[in-house]
C-alpha cells in the first residue's frame, strides 16, 4: 500500500485518538455551557447555600469547569465539526431518558428538580436543552473557525 492512500485512508479512520480527543473536547465544552446555562438560570436557588463556605464552593462546581474550560478553547486550535451534533444529541436524549428517569421514577426523587417526568414541563425542558446545546455548539464551532484561521 502506498504511503499516500494509507494516508488517505487515515484521515477517515475512527481508530485514530486525535479525532476522540475533538470529539470529546466539543462535547465537554458544548455540555458545560448548557449545564452551566441550566443550573444558574432554572436550579440555583440562594437560600439552598446560606453560608460563604457553601456559596464558594457552588461557585467551584457551578462556573469553574466552564471557566477553565473556555480558557482551554482560547489556548489551542482544536477544531469543531457539525456532523457531530446528532451524535451529542443522541448521547444527551440516551441519557435523559435510559438515565436521568428510571432513577428518578424509581428514587420517586428527581435527580433535577425541575424534571420530575410527571408532567408536559419536564419534556418542554429537555427540548430547550437540546436546542440550548445546539445552539452553543454554534457558537462554539463558529468561534473556533474563527480563531483556527488566524493559526492557519
Amino acid at each position: 500500500m502506498s504511503k499516500e492512500k494509507n494516508k488517505i485512508e487515515n484521515v477517515y479512520s475512527p481508530w485514530i485518538l486525535e479525532k476522540w480527543s475533538i470529539f470529546f473536547f466539543e462535547f465537554i465544552l458544548t455540555f458545560e455551557g448548557v449545564i452551566t446555562v441550566f443550573y444558574w438560570s432554572t436550579l440555583y436557588d440562594p437560600a439552598t447555600y446560606p453560608t460563604s463556605y457553601l456559596r464558594i464552593t457552588n461557585l467551584i462546581n457551578h462556573a469553574l469547569p466552564l471557566i477553565v474550560l473556555t480558557i482551554d478553547f482560547v489556548m489551542n486550535t482544536v477544531p469543531f465539526h457539525y456532523r457531530h451534533v446528532p451524535i451529542m444529541l443522541g448521547i444527551m436524549l440516551i441519557y435523559a431518558l435510559a438515565v436521568n428517569l428510571p432513577v428518578t421514577l424509581i428514587s420517586g426523587t428527581p435527580v433535577y428538580s425541575v424534571l420530575t417526568y410527571k408532567d408536559v414541563s419536564t419534556y418542554l425542558y429537555i427540548l430547550l436543552l437540546l436546542v440550548l446545546f445546539t445552539l452553543s455548539f454554534t457558537t462554539w464551532y463558529l468561534l473556533a473557525k474563527w480563531k483556527n484561521a488566524k493559526y492557519h
